[in-house]
């Protein structure tokens, strides 16, 4: 027997992705007012640390940075190593805050291809090459279910990607903009034509996106709601998603295949909880924008709760099928839930699914 629930998140919130942290040295230094007629030792400031190959006559107008994502909500530390063939150019291991950016500013100088390899203390690692170049943007890399580099452009570099300055209408303006729209391209460089329509008035504009890379868009579109259009390579098909961005936050634009917006960037854990005074069997499938991503059941004791981490993909609709004594109900999401681990709950009263908010680790 199967059954059919349909529930909202929206009434539950929905939490942003943690701030940025950056990497910086210094502060003001305090005196004892009683202590402000006798000399004190001035501290000697630490050196910046200079690009590595800034002097080389392959010099960089202006160094790159390396800007690591937590798509995760726990806290993670990596070790992250840029090597420029036998020479190594940046070794550090960083803490990255759950759902947080660290970003290390100025770490190569020099317009060479480099040697990536970045490992975390669980075991998720990346082998790669990375081209620094004037046209090229940042060193990103993703920790999520696996960790991926690509090219990173800031939001004021946007404009450079305009084709014939198409959006002169407003829709990327030179500067500004009232929402963030980030390009996500895993893959090889596609052209991308966004409309925004508001019901009654209509914008657009084409941008030619480099190959892997994350493009971040400035957009002058309302704060209320907006019905987002994307249609890539001037293909058949495209991708439309009812914006809100007062309430969501920034949108997500993944050039696959197939384009589709995202929520977030955010790899979700999945926890199956047993609330029955007895043992249960519980069997949880997960549909993410129409692709089948999990399917398992679990034996719980009475009161267990069973966590597998990393589970549910971004997305921007998802559908779960809940078995629990041969009955099957299904719960979809047609809107954004909420940042935090989805909990699928067993009850007297039957299963349900829930995402309630959670604030990263820091």
């Amino acid at each position: 027997m199967q059954r059919r629930v349909f529930i909202s998140t929206a009434a539950a919130g929905l939490a942003a992705l943690a701030g940025c942290s950056t990497e910086t040295g210094g502060g003001d230094r305090t005196v004892n007012p009683a202590l402000r007629g006798t000399p004190t030792a001035t501290p000697t400031p630490t050196a910046t640390p200079t690009p590595y190959g800034a002097g080389a006559s392959d010099a960089l107008t202006a160094a790159k940075d390396v800007v690591v994502g937590n798509r995760r909500l726990d806290a993670v530390r990596l070790r992250l190593r840029v090597r420029d063939g036998d020479t190594t150019a940046f070794d550090r291991t960083l803490g990255v805050p759950g759902g947080a950016e660290t970003r290390v500013a100025g770490v190569v100088g020099a317009a060479r291809t480099y040697a990536v390899v970045a490992t975390t203390a669980d075991g998720r690692s990346l082998r790669t090459e990375w081209t620094a170049s004037d046209a090229g943007g940042h060193l990103g890399v993703d920790l999520g279910a696996t960790v991926d580099a690509f090219d990173v452009f800031d939001p004021g570099r946007a404009v450079e990607f305009l084709v014939d300055d198409a959006g002169a209408d407003g829709l990327v303006p030179e500067s500004g903009g009232s929402a963030l729209l980030v390009v996500d391209n895993p893959g090889p460089a596609r052209r991308v034509t966004l409309a925004a329509d508001t019901g009654g008035e209509s914008t657009d504009a084409t941008l030619d996106v480099p190959p892997v890379a994350r493009l971040s868009v400035p957009v002058s579109v309302p704060r209320s709601a907006v019905r987002v259009v994307a249609r890539v390579d001037e293909g058949a098909t495209a991708a439309t998603f009812r914006w809100q961005p007062l309430a969501d936050g920034a949108l997500v634009l993944r050039l696959d295949e197939t384009p589709r917006f995202l929520c977030d960037l955010f790899v979700r854990d999945l926890q199956v909880r047993n609330d029955r005074d007895t043992a249960a069997t519980v069997g949880v499938a997960l549909t993410a924008d129409g692709e089948a991503r999990f399917d398992r059941s679990f034996t719980l004791p009475a009161g267990d709760t069973r966590r597998v981490s990393g589970i549910v993909p971004p997305a921007s609709g998802y559908v779960f099928h809940v078995t629990v004594d041969g009955v099957t109900e299904r719960v979809d999401w047609a809107v954004c839930p909420p940042v935090g681990p989805v909990v699928v709950a067993v009850t007297d009263r039957g299963p349900s699914v829930t995402v309630r908010p959670t604030v990263p680790d820091g």
